[in-house]
């Protein structure tokens, strides 16, 4: 269970075998060492938060961290193809504090059933979130148990459905908790920038990074922001 979520969570989309990912991240393709290095560099930058998606590779290379550094935090990620429970077995053995519904079922999902789901996990004593590219439709997640909901917030309205201004009206009066992501728009917009507006509007952020030369600025950064 996350009692107080870190304001910054790096993500493992870099790491993981998806075909959309693979051709911008060879370097960590059945690279397990390169992506702890790139974990363990998170950690000394003082990041506690970490995102996971039930990837075999991912998943070990987590063990291992968490293990070295049991003060860590990871929230996994389950619905982005395969078996629901099959990963949720995955991740439990990194005795996560958190799980997350992909945005994949979550915005196309019948309500009721996303429900269930939360009914079936609600007894592993961890937090239970989703991941939405429409906020304002997902919202009542929350009123069936859901605490914490991951979301696109940038500053030119990348996947912030139905609209950036509907999404940014909407926050203020929302009480669980909101992580950014998308934060830099896929790399359309300059990092530095895209941060600085985010951290206006949310008190949490997922950042994506997979080069390692630019963990330390861009987390360093990320939470200087935040901490304003």
């Amino acid at each position: 269970m996350i009692k107080s979520f870190p304001p910054v969570i790096l993500g493992s989309s870099p790491f993981t075998n998806s075909p959309q990912l693979k051709k911008d991240y060879t370097c960590f393709e059945n690279n397990p060492d390169a992506i702890y290095q790139v974990l363990v560099m998170a950690v000394r930058c003082g990041c506690v938060g970490f995102h996971c998606f039930p990837d075999v590779v991912v998943v070990d290379v987590f063990k291992k961290l968490k293990l070295d550094y049991p003060h860590i935090v990871i929230i996994g990620t389950i619905g982005f193809g395969g078996k629901l429970m099959e990963q949720v077995e995955n991740l439990s053995i990194l005795q996560v504090d958190g799980i997350m519904l992909h945005s994949s079922i979550v915005d196309v999902a019948p309500t009721k059933y996303l429900a269930a789901i939360y009914n079936l996990l609600n007894d592993r004593n961890i937090s239970l979130g989703f991941s939405t590219n429409n906020i304002l439709q997902s919202r009542i997640l929350f009123d069936y148990g859901f605490s914490f909901a991951m979301t696109p917030i940038n500053m030119m309205g990348y996947h912030m459905e139905p609209s950036r201004e509907e999404v940014l009206d909407l926050l203020p009066h929302i009480k669980e908790t909101i992580i950014g992501m998308q934060v830099i728009a896929s790399g359309r917009l300059d990092w530095k920038t895209a941060i600085l507006w985010a951290s206006r509007h949310v008190r949490h952020m997922v950042l994506g990074i997979g080069n390692p030369d630019n963990v330390n600025k861009s987390i360093s950064y990320a939470m200087a922001c935040l901490k304003d």
